[in-house]
């Protein structure tokens, strides 16, 4: 059962991002970005949120618009740790919608949709025979859905730093109460422009 949902999701992954590739074969952009990830719903209290590292490395592969509304698809790969929770690689399809301002300033919205390797941390037991045994656990398969909204500075012609917030939905979870289980995540980073 979970090897057909984790092939399902998968592939759902690959048809996206093959479609967003296969329209343009050149990257316009890569980027780079450190988050803090946290099992919360989003709340004001940003700032007081335990550290759990996640690294994101992304890139744009379609820019459309005007002057001044653009919209960016592209293709995104994560890895966080939660220390007393779970590590989790995610691989995205993307998109960014925003508003470009003649001074340099782009806010934008995001959405991505995606897969999710989710690692428990810590040891697995299983029940075998009346007796818990440690048992090998290579993670669950997960789908998950991504909204946020970020700002971005151009510095120069080829570096825009940027900083976004973004909650991501994942099923199924760990099956403890919700059916989903709700992170958010919160960082800086820089976009390389390769044009």
């Amino acid at each position: 059962m979970i090897k057909a949902k984790t092939k399902l999701y998968g592939g759902l992954i690959v048809a996206l991002l093959s479609l967003n590739v296969s329209k343009s074969f050149s990257q316009k952009a890569i980027r780079v970005a450190v988050l803090n990830e946290s099992i919360a719903l989003p709340t004001g209290s940003l700032f007081k949120l335990p550290i759990h590292p996640t690294l994101n490395i992304g890139a744009d592969f379609r820019e459309k618009g005007g002057k001044h509304w653009k919209r960016t698809l592209g293709a995104d790969a994560y890895f966080y740790h939660h220390r007393l929770v779970e590590n989790a690689f995610m691989l995205d399809a993307s998109c960014r919608i925003g508003y470009q301002f003649n001074f340099g300033l782009k806010p934008y919205f995001s959405t991505a949709i995606g897969y999710k390797q989710s690692i428990v941390s810590g040891e697995k037991y299983e029940l075998i025979d009346g007796q818990y045994q440690k048992a090998n656990h290579f993670g669950k398969a997960q789908f998950n859905l991504k909204l946020g909204f970020g700002l971005e500075y151009a510095i120069s012609e080829k570096y825009t730093l940027m900083t976004e917030y973004k909650t991501m939905a994942a099923y199924p979870s760990g099956g403890i109460f919700l059916p989903v289980s709700v992170q958010t995540f919160l960082g800086l980073g820089v976009k390389m422009n390769l044009k």
